[in-house]
């Protein structure tokens, strides 16, 4: 099947040597502009220690709204899941923290957000089950169907659903538009940035079907895996 480009909005294969140095470009039929900090290149990765992030502006392409289909992926390899880390945000600054994020939180677990107002718990999302594997490359990432609630939301881990519940599903149809940029690593106050490495990442306008995001797995995982892991990752 291959990596589907049907509402591709972003493409960054951080992983390629054309992505070293700042800014890089997208590869997408949108070319955005990205700006890197402290975010050191390699041959499967960008490696980021708590301080960096890569910034691609606040394009329209990104303002996904709370009954918008969207789709985002990454390939991450934490190095501590004792600590907060977002994968990928474009969520706004305190108080509200309006917008939509992908996070680690300090016990490993996926969470997906939509919000419009945390202090006033207007929010949809789920928190994953069990926690991501520290140092182990997977392909971490949530599909949103534009319902605007939790149970629209689906996390997925190397290919296939990863369980998770919902935690708060508040969000009671508001708006989740902000004017903060997309960011991989980090949210727009620099408050949780990730820790490891993040590879490729995919931003889709439309909820990718659980079979489409099974092939960009298979598409990618010789990417991150050494024939070791394929006998003994699963």
């Amino acid at each position: 099947m291959g990596i589907p480009t049907e509402g591709l909005v972003l493409y960054l294969p951080l992983n390629s040597a054309d992505m070293q140095g700042s800014p890089i470009i997208s590869k997408d039929i949108y070319a955005h502009s990205c700006t890197v900090t402290n975010g050191t290149w390699g041959s499967t990765g960008r490696t980021f220690v708590g301080t960096g992030k890569i910034d691609c502006g606040n394009k329209t392409q990104f303002q996904f709204e709370h009954n918008t289909p969207f789709s985002i992926l990454a390939w991450f390899k934490p190095s501590d899941i004792t600590t907060y880390g977002a994968i990928a945000s474009k969520i706004g600054l305190p108080a509200t923290w309006r917008g939509y994020q992908l996070l680690q939180t300090n016990a490993g677990k996926l969470v997906c957000d939509l919000v419009n107002n945390n202090g006033t718990g207007k929010v949809a999302n789920r928190i994953s089950n069990a926690a991501i594997t520290q140092d182990v490359f997977q392909l971490l990432g949530f599909t949103h169907s534009g319902s605007g609630t939790a149970a629209g939301l689906i996390q997925y881990r190397n290919g296939a659903v990863f369980a998770s519940t919902a935690g708060t599903d508040a969000l009671g149809g508001l708006t989740i538009a902000n004017s903060v940029p997309f960011l991989v690593g980090n949210r727009a106050n620099n408050d949780i940035p990730a820790k490891g490495i993040i590879g490729e990442v995919w931003d889709y306008n439309r909820a990718l079907p659980s079979t489409e995001i099974e092939a960009i797995f298979n598409e990618t995982v010789r990417n991150y895996k050494t024939c070791w892991d394929f006998f003994s990752w699963a």
